[in-house]
């Protein structure tokens, strides 16, 4: 890759202002050039305290030298690994002494072309060019393209979202509902699910068992994660159940109700986890019900039938339970666990689908690996090649974490896939504001000859892109190319810029619900390159450059919004399990805590909470 961007020498606000100042008021109108008088003063020298910069009564033509940067062009995507920076100089008023790229010298041909291969490192590439001449004068530009391999617009990413659960989420041994154990507990209570056995004729022994009653107090649900399997353990206690008794053939003289009781109806189970399509199911393996406590009156018996009856009734019992705890864990296992295969909502703008490609199920976790793809729905054109950065960082190895609940591993190329979409929509080009806003930002009114300005639009260029820190003391470094100011003066004037940087950031969950972040903007600790692209006659595009790049570490520290807010899902468990305890039940993190790896992953651990 080229050498990291040094830019211009360092200069201060003030000497770069009154460096275009002082030919602006050479230049300008004398109508324009009232406010620019009071500010120059009458007499020969401007005084400040960072610099004296002496204004002479007149300003000697000089012709700057010219620098014209061919490749890479502005704002593309290249997807290969390497890349030629290449143009042509030209002198000015002087010979010329030095061309630079990156801070590091490079030769020119007698003809003043010149070129350097470059290796890429995948993201945005920097790429300042600067060239001076032997008086001193100088031309610059700044540039940048995204480089390296990419996810075509909604491609799927393999492997987007690992997340790790701990047995806590399976059953943590509380009556709420916040794990997968107590909505089995509220779907079993649910007087809906007894109509699985009511009202369903048996039919045995030449005998037909109509049960026309059932019901229990509560139940108790312990889960328990194997190698491969989870254990359940469901208790109904306190169970009745009546039913009307025909006899058939030899029996069809027999007629009569049964009323039974139980203590307790415990059922223990083996329930294979598997997956199919990217769809979760279960299905019990082995199934054993043991009744405690219990007995059985017949309203009427023929001599010699009571045991029989009753035999078979407590039979019939035993499967009634059976097949009640089976399906309920069927169903409520599968759908609390396809909970975890996240579908964020990301406003109308955008669309998001994951797929589970891989579930593991081992002693004290459950683990899923999902796939996502995230697509803008409404397009802006974009440049041939375009796609969000394709990186191969390894994957943090399990366990995820060794005490929270829930973690979850979040891949750069997924953040990268949310800001690539984001940018795709549009809604980051042609962004108006006030001039006195962007002022604002800046931390002071647009000077001469930037402002006064009635409008400013900004517009990225290319899609920020996130990677791992360079300052291990910050949580990651983002890179934004291509970043256009578009300065509309109040006298019909424009000056264009083009702003790449890259700088770090922090990380905050502030409400469990999202991850914000806030830019580092201390100036020495951005790597920043500006291209001048269009500015009126007479003006020294090397200092309008320097002054622009005295306004973005302040532009940068209030500009996090340029930064799409990554949300951290929600699980809406209400949604997948249709009973009325788990109606609006929304599964949120609390107490987050997250981390970087060197590899580009973003790891979140935390606890887990139930809202409404």
């Amino acid at each position: 890759m080229p050498p990291a961007s040094q830019g211009d020498e360092p200069v201060t606000w003030n000497a770069a202002y009154f460096r275009i100042l002082k030919l602006h008021c050479t230049l300008a109108p004398v109508i324009t050039l009232l406010p620019f008088l009071l500010a120059c003063g009458s007499e020969s020298e401007i005084k400040n305290h960072e610099e004296t910069v002496e204004v002479p009564s007149n300003v000697a033509q000089v012709d700057l030298p010219r620098l014209k940067v061919e490749s890479p062009e502005r704002g593309s995507f290249d997807t290969s690994g390497a890349g030629k920076i290449a143009g042509q100089v030209g002198p000015g008023t002087a010979p010329i002494s030095v061309v630079k790229i990156n801070g590091q010298e490079v030769p020119t041909e007698p003809d003043g072309s010149f070129g350097q291969e470059y290796d890429w490192s995948p993201g945005i590439q920097i790429i300042g060019v600067r060239v001076e001449d032997e008086d001193g004068e100088r031309a610059v530009d700044g540039r940048a393209i995204q480089a390296g391999p990419v996810y075509g617009p909604g491609q799927w990413v393999t492997g987007a979202l690992r997340i790790e659960i701990d047995t806590d989420i399976l059953d943590d041994d509380d009556p709420e509902i916040d794990d997968i154990a107590a909505l089995l507990e509220a779907a079993l209570e649910d007087p809906s699910m007894l109509d699985l056995v009511v009202g369903h004729e048996i039919e045995v022994s030449g005998f037909s068992f109509i049960p026309t009653h059932m019901d229990f107090a509560w139940a108790d649900v312990d889960l328990v994660p194997g190698d491969g399997i989870l254990q359940a353990e469901v208790v109904l206690n306190e169970v009745d159940i009546e039913f009307d008794i025909e006899g058939s053939g030899i029996f069809s003289w027999v007629s009569t109700t049964a009323t039974a009781r139980a203590d307790q109806a415990e059922v223990g189970a083996e329930v294979a986890v598997i997956t199919t399509g990217g769809n979760i199911h279960t299905q019990p393996t082995w199934v054993e019900a043991d009744l405690v406590g219990f007995e059985v009156t017949l309203d009427w018996f023929p001599d010699g039938l009571e045991d029989t009856l009753a035999d078979l009734t407590e039979g019939l019992v035993e499967d009634a339970v059976v097949g009640l705890a089976s399906t309920v864990i069927e169903d409520t296992v599968a759908s609390g666990l396809q909970a975890f295969v996240v579908q964020m909502e990301l406003g109308e703008d955008l669309e998001m689908e994951a797929a589970l490609s891989e579930l593991e199920v081992v002693r004290d976790a459950v683990r899923f690996v999902i796939d996502t793809r995230i697509e803008a729905l409404t397009t802006m054109p974009i440049p041939s090649n375009a796609g969000s950065l394709k990186r191969y960082g390894e994957p943090p190895a399990w366990p995820l974490s060794e005490s929270a609940r829930l973690a979850v591993a979040v891949d750069d190329d997924f953040i990268n896939q949310l800001a690539f979409a984001f940018w795709h929509t549009g809604l980051l080009k042609d962004v108006s504001l006030p001039g006195i806003a962007v002022g604002g930002m800046a931390g002071s009114a647009l000077p001469p000859p930037l402002g006064p300005a009635d409008n400013v639009l900004l517009s990225l260029d290319l899609p920020p892109i996130a990677s791992p820190p360079r300052d291990v003391s910050f949580d990651a470094d983002i890179s934004i190319g291509e970043w256009r100011m578009r300065f509309e003066r109040t006298d019909g004037e424009v000056l264009d810029f083009s702003v790449s940087l890259r700088t770090a950031l922090n990380a905050t969950i502030e409400d469990a619900s999202s991850l914000e972040v806030e830019l580092d903007d201390r100036p020495a600790h951005i790597d920043l390159e500006i291209g001048v692209i269009e500015s009126p006659d007479g003006l020294d595009p090397g200092d309008l450059a320097a002054l622009v790049r005295l306004m973005i570490p302040p532009l940068v520290g209030n500009s996090a919004e340029l930064v799409p807010v990554i949300p951290i899902p929600t699980i809406p468990m209400g949604e997948l399990i249709d009973i009325p305890a788990a109606d609006g039940l929304v599964v949120g993190m609390t107490d987050p805590e997250m981390t970087f790896t060197e590899a580009g992953w973003l790891v979140l651990q935390a606890d887990v909470d139930v809202v409404r």
